[in-house]
């Protein structure tokens, strides 16, 4: 039987108690349990077995519920319903006594009345705990109706784990049957119930009367739910100029909401959960002269069977968003090398280091602080209005907003993405459409992005390692902010640094001459410019080779061959383009053939096409089954995204591409 889920500790002062309580209601109830100490880890049979297959995100869920009223019970008292969820314990009808229905009624006031009222039970007494003696306050963490209703369906399926069905209805113990059972082990029972003695609870609570009009009583009818807003890219570049007068702390969160936003990232079992070790230096993207144009990443989602690599790609075009540049500088800054990238807020606002340079703080920020952190300056900056739909959700909303202003196509996103559900995404980036077409009526300054939307999931493959990669994140982030120009006595100063980061240019191999002349640009353009200017360069470059080959080949046109090599005559002039093609088909992963075969393929077209290259009768079928389909399928359907091709083809990627996998014109695949 497979057990998922963790362990959840109480104090050590109340386990003794614990461990003593847990034994005497197990006696009562007519069987023993396995050694103290007691401690909750929930089993829940039907995540590996069972015709009702539960879901990853359900079970995740459910845990949550089971953990926090493993703890309530144990504060009210209620030993007897605990045993539900304790390992081990004997499996079966007539073992294990169902939940008391007023626990679980009460379980629900406390979690959805203010926290400034006391816990009552049904005669309005006022409840104590019962380790403590002191009255219990109402937790007031549930403001939304939906999560009763989600509770009630994990006490469903946790009852289902002792075996009962669904449907089973509830029956209350008896009282009078107990009393004759406990005379009389042989006894039928009371005389309401004779022949079908009620000695112990069984059945599903949450079908019991009093559960369902406890739930009734706490629906909030004035309630609204309100869906997470996307952050519109103005609203991020606002978002972040404030954050950065924040020190430390503000730089981190800032680093936060921009790694969920490139990556479409989950806050909770997602994001926050990214350490230093999650990152795989051998796949960063580092030019020979030490530009960095992305990290690579090892994450774990809720919905992910396997770990899932994404690449974080640098912004140089507008670095004021630029997710690597801002990681880079926060690594430094933390001085850390191991364990969580994102830490409590309040161990880095002691500003405080261990001796090994890690900070004191090794507890991961949690859910419940960025949240309150973000949504206070959400509010600040942009009024209570639309403040009330900023959420966690609004990184995932504003990374799709983010693909639409992009054009990218909903395949690749939702790819990017892990939406299971292909409505999922369709309503997510539709939503992010409607936007994008308000902004192209009425434009709003701050929306400027990269044009080219660049794929960021590699999926559970391992990525091939790159060739300047191989230094730690803690390396290129030490090495980086050396290069910074920051006037001594400031180098802790986090805004300075920021506004240093962001203005930090690479060298370049095209010399000083292009640097100059950008200095001499406003801040604002010199970006821009110094793109558009590679670009050209690289364009100028690729002509004048193409203008080589072709004077190449005239000087070969008019050269007679020799009479004694027939080889000479077949080709003019003499190419060996397709030499060690048979070698790509020994590469172990598609990744590597792809890049040789696009390689490959540049080099066809550089030369003027394949019509330009005299080639025999295998050649002629290597290029047009093989070459020119991979070419024309990653152009036309994948948008040249080599992480989106890989991902189509990589179980069924075969050499005679044309003919098994795609000819790369009309429907991908025909």
């Amino acid at each position: 039987m497979a057990s998922i889920g963790g362990w959840c500790v109480l104090h050590p002062a109340l386990q003794s108690k614990l461990d003593n309580e847990l034994v005497l209601a197990a006696a009562s109830n007519g069987f023993t349990l396995s050694p103290p100490p007691f401690r909750f880890c929930c089993n829940v049979w039907l995540y590996t077995n069972g015709p009702f297959l539960a879901e990853k995100t359900q079970i995740t869920s459910y845990l949550s519920y089971y953990s926090m009223l493993w703890r309530f019970l144990a504060m009210i008292g209620d030993w007897e319903s605990m045993l539900v969820l304790l390992l081990p314990r004997p499996i079966g009808l007539g073992k294990v006594p169902s939940m008391k229905v007023e626990s679980l009624v009460l379980f629900l006031r406390w979690k959805k009345l203010d926290t400034n009222t006391f816990l009552r039970d049904d005669d309005e007494m006022i409840l104590r705990d019962a380790n403590f003696n002191e009255p219990i306050r109402c937790n007031g963490g549930w403001k939304s109706n939906h999560r009763m209703k989600t509770f009630g369906s994990a006490i469903v399926w946790l009852h289902m784990s002792i075996g009962y069905e669904a449907q089973d209805s509830f029956k209350e113990k008896c009282v009078d049957c107990l009393s004759l059972f406990r005379v009389d082990q042989n006894s039928h029972g009371c005389n309401e119930h004779f022949g079908n003695r009620q000695i112990k609870r069984i059945g599903q609570p949450t079908h019991c009367f009093k559960f369902t009009n406890g739930k009734k009583q706490l629906l909030d009818k004035d309630y609204e739910v309100h869906g997470s807003c996307a952050i519109a890219p103005w609203q991020l570049r606002k978002l972040g100029a404030l954050l950065v007068y924040e020190g430390l702390v503000g730089l981190s969160v800032w680093v936060a909401v921009l790694i969920a936003i490139n990556l479409y990232l989950r806050a909770d079992d997602e994001l926050l959960t990214i350490s230093m070790e999650s990152f795989e230096a051998s796949s960063f993207h580092v030019e020979a002269n030490g530009r960095i144009n992305g990290v690579c990443l090892k994450i774990r989602g809720k919905t992910d069977l396997r770990g899932q690599y994404f690449h974080l790609w640098a912004d140089h075009e507008y670095p004021d968003i630029c997710p690597v540049r801002h990681l880079l500088l926060l690594v430094h800054l933390l001085g850390v090398k191991k364990g969580w990238l994102f830490q409590s807020l309040r161990s880095l606002g002691s500003n405080t280091r261990r001796d090994d340079g890690d900070y004191r703080g090794t507890k991961r920020l949690d859910y419940g602080t960025i949240f309150k952190y973000l949504k206070e300056r959400f509010i600040e900056l942009f009024g209570p209005e639309t403040g009330k739909g900023f959420g966690m959700h609004s990184f995932r909303k504003g990374a799709y907003l983010k693909a639409a202003f992009q054009k990218a196509d909903l395949r690749i996103c939702q790819y990017d993405a892990r939406h299971m559900r292909h409505e999922e995404a369709v309503l997510y980036l539709g939503n992010a459409n409607t936007l994008v077409s308000s902004n192209e009526i009425n434009p709003s300054p701050g929306n400027e992005l990269a044009k080219a939307y660049r794929g960021v999931r590699n999926g559970g493959a391992q990525p091939s390692p790159q060739e300047h990669a191989g230094k730690s994140l803690a390396q290129l982030a030490d090495e980086f902010v050396l290069q910074l120009k920051v006037p001594h006595g400031v180098a802790r100063n986090v805004r300075s640094l920021v506004i240093e980061t962001q203005q930090f240019q690479w060298s370049t191999v095209e010399g000083d001459c292009l640097e100059q002349w950008l200095m001499t640009v406003p801040m604002e353009l010199r970006n821009p410019c110094k793109t558009i200017c590679l670009r050209y360069k690289r364009q100028v470059e690729s002509i004048y080779k193409q203008q080589q080959l072709i004077e190449a080949e005239k000087v070969a046109a008019v050269t007679p061959p020799s009479s004694s090599s027939k080889r000479a005559k077949k080709a003019t002039p003499p190419t060996n383009f397709f030499a060690g093609r048979e070698s790509i088909a020994q590469l172990k992963t598609l990744p590597q053939k792809l890049d040789a075969l696009l390689e490959l393929h540049n080099r066809v077209e550089a030369i003027g096409g394949v019509e330009r290259i005299v080639l025999d009768a295998k050649e002629k079928k290597y290029f047009a089954r093989t070459l020119a389909p991979v070419a024309r399928c990653f152009k036309n359907h994948c948008g040249e995204n080599r992480d989106a091709f890989v991902g189509r083809w990589e179980r069924t990627f075969a050499i005679k591409f044309s003919e098994s996998c795609c000819k790369g014109v009309g429907e991908c695949g025909r």
